[in-house]
């Protein structure tokens, strides 16, 4: 049986996470542990953070809704 190819992901950038290293495996499957720009760190699936579907904490998500929130106050 094939095994998929590994990768190390540490120090990568992708989005607003940096990958400061492995976190353990959860449902077999790996997971990085990654610190945000805007300083928060989170756990992310492989998959997620390489195909983008994870590119911040969840402070990007936050930015935008105030920005939509604060435009419709202002209408």
């Amino acid at each position: 049986m094939n095994r998929p190819l590994e990768v190390d992901l540490t120090g990568g950038r992708f989005g607003r996470l940096t990958v400061t290293g492995r976190a353990p495996n959860r449902s077999n499957k790996v997971y990085w542990h990654c610190v945000c720009e805007c300083g928060r760190e989170t756990e992310v699936q492989t998959f997620d953070i390489v195909f983008g579907k994870t590119s911040s904490c969840g402070c990007y998500r936050r930015e935008r809704q105030r920005q939509i929130h604060s435009k419709s106050q202002r209408n």
